[in-house]
């Protein structure tokens, strides 16, 4: 009877002592749950002495040390200096202080969660969709995320300078789409076309048919439709929640999701919509829904 009871014991016990053996396992930190790797470190051994591949939007830190420029470190991480920038809220003014810790992904950069923003707003501002944003960062509730919490958003080295521009810039400077004179101003007014009282929410500058038509400030393409009264039309996101709109275009030469440069053209004007003429109607606008006077922008 004993020699059965240790016979059962011992198939019992034997699976669990071979599953739960100490071996050279390391279990995960508790204190890196985001898996950050600090400069130096390489990546684990693949048993055959090939080295694994680094996940592209593993987290990377450095410590700076006295006198080590904002270059340095980005050379010694092997990323942009746009990325560490955009990474670590650091403005062009602005240095990395000695002793302070930068955090940066390898692709992409790092964006910290405002209050109120939700997914969809930070995937608008960087041009990428919520699923890339989901899927990177491992989000179990899109309707659930914490103002102050980091997320890894994706970016080919090219868009870079322009998301700085976009999150990083407390006040945008604009300048003139293109050159003319100015039809209509901002405010209330009669209708030129259906003699109904409202509000014009932009400016009107005459230009001919096909005159080029340029971002008045570095952005991204949020919206280009065509519209029942401003017929072909571009939005614009800048920094600081900035937009700009550009109506009655004949052409658009730019996508939704395009980062462009001040000054870049987007556009070729044109006479579509309600209109009465060739011309540009130009707005710019505090968060969407809240235009603005241009003429106090403009230079």
């Amino acid at each position: 009877m004993a020699l059965v009871v240790l016979v059962v014991l011992a198939a019992i016990l034997l699976p669990i002592l071979l599953t739960s053996g100490t071996g050279d396992r390391t279990p995960p930190s508790e204190t890196d749950p985001l898996g950050i790797v600090a400069d130096g470190d390489t990546a684990p051994d693949g048993g055959d002495g090939e080295a694994i591949a680094s996940d592209p939007y593993e987290i990377l830190e450095h410590r700076v040390m006295e006198e080590e420029t904002i270059e340095e470190i980005a050379l010694a991480l092997g990323v942009t200096v746009e990325q560490l920038r955009l990474s670590n809220q650091l403005t062009e003014d602005q240095t990395p202080r000695p002793g302070e810790t930068l955090r940066v992904p390898r692709t992409g950069f790092l964006h910290r969660i405002r209050s109120g923003e939700t997914l969809t707003d930070i995937a608008t501002a960087y041009g990428v969709t919520v699923t890339e944003l989901v899927e990177i960062n491992a989000v179990l509730d899109p309707a659930r995320i914490l103002a102050g919490d980091w997320l890894i958003v994706p970016a080919s080295p090219d868009e870079m300078a322009v998301n700085v521009s976009i999150a990083l810039e407390t006040a945008v400077t604009f300048e003139w789409p293109l050159e003319g004179e100015i039809d209509s101003g901002f405010g209330y007014r009669e209708h030129p076309v259906l003699g109904t009282f409202h509000h014009h929410n932009g400016i009107d500058i005459d230009v001919s048919e096909g005159t080029s038509v340029n971002a008045a400030a570095a952005g991204r393409v949020i919206h280009v439709a065509e519209d029942e009264g401003l017929g072909l039309v571009i939005y614009l996101r800048h920094a600081d929640d900035f937009h700009t709109v550009y109506g009655h275009l004949a052409q658009s030469l730019v996508a939704v999701g395009d980062t462009v440069g001040a000054g870049q053209q987007i556009a070729l004007s044109g006479n579509t919509g309600i209109s009465t003429g060739p011309h540009l109607h130009f707005e710019i606008r505090h968060s969407p829904e809240f235009p603005v006077d241009p003429l106090k922008y403009l230079p």
